[in-house]
């Protein structure tokens, strides 16, 4: 309620900043507010699930380095939210809008992707043997023929520093080598080992590493 103070109230549905107005929509629960703020223009909007509900707010003081704003609930009794800054990817983005919370650099993104589909590659190639071998008498860790068709059939992957050629090179060798469900779990071992230092990013297990495991 103070001249530097601006809200907006769903429930009532109105906008506050010292006095009240009408402003937006009805929020119900599970809906996903977004605030920008915009210190060029000096204009406050507000958003629900990823639908612009107008410039709530207009002529917000600038005065550079001298005042801060600072990000504000008010909660009744019961209720509760989750606030994303921008650890986590937004689920509605806003073009020209930046988190408070910086993403980590594009580079561990793209590591972490390429990491986790080698695991996932690995997990499809242990599910065939298994389709395989049932019904036989091959015992555990019987050895597994990775036999791709050829490696031009192969859909591009892109590796942590682009070098796909590379990647293609090293599917040809490969393509016909035999390895047992033991050596499966060394290799996983080993992508782990590069990859766990990237998940310590919850923006990393958001982005890259849940929507692998919902794929599985």
């Amino acid at each position: 309620d103070a001249p530097d103070s601006y809200a907006y109230d769903g429930k009532r549905v109105k906008k506050w900043n010292v006095s009240c107005d009408a402003y937006g929509q009805p929020w119900v629960a599970g809906d996903v507010i977004g605030c920008c703020l915009d210190m060029d223009e000096g204009k406050i909007s507000f958003y629900r699930n990823g639908d612009s509900m107008g410039v709530a707010f207009s002529n917000v003081r600038q005065e550079g380095e001298s005042m801060a704003y600072f990000p504000a609930i008010s909660l009744s009794h019961g209720e509760r939210c989750e606030l994303n800054f921008g650890y986590v990817p937004f689920k509605y983005p806003v073009e020209g809008m930046l988190p408070l919370q910086p993403k980590p650099p594009a580079k561990k993104l793209i590591q972490a992707s390429y990491l986790i589909s080698c695991l996932e590659r690995l997990a499809r190639m242990l599910v065939r043997s298994d389709d395989k071998t049932s019904g036989t008498n091959q015992a555990p860790g019987s050895k597994i023929h990775s036999n791709p068709s050829h490696p031009s059939e192969q859909p591009p992957t892109r590796t942590p520093d682009g070098a796909q050629e590379s990647l293609q090179e090293n599917v040809a060798l490969t393509s016909h080598l035999l390895f047992t469900e033991d050596d499966s779990v060394l290799l996983a071992a080993s992508v782990f080992e590069h990859l766990r230092p990237l998940l310590v990013e919850d923006y990393v297990v958001h982005a890259a590493l849940l929507p692998a495991l919902l794929r599985m």
